[in-house]
């Protein structure tokens, strides 16, 4: 049991750590582009799943030319 929370994040952790508001990540997690479980206590993100999505978002940002 314990390994399974090391292996998940809070919607709140996670929002703070990907710089956006939880809501702005809920938009996210809705169109499927980050997995989450569903716990008696509510939704918690897995963490595997959130570091993709991060690296997807980063690799846009780069991909994004500059606007001056």
């Amino acid at each position: 049991m314990i390994a399974e929370f090391t292996r998940t994040m809070s919607i709140a952790d996670a929002a703070r750590r990907a710089d956006m508001t939880p809501n702005g990540l809920r938009w996210h997690i809705d169109r499927g582009q980050v997995e989450t479980i569903r716990t008696p206590l509510g939704r918690v993100i897995v963490r595997e799943s959130f570091e993709a999505f991060l690296s997807r978002r980063a690799e846009r940002a780069i991909a994004r030319p500059a606007v001056l």
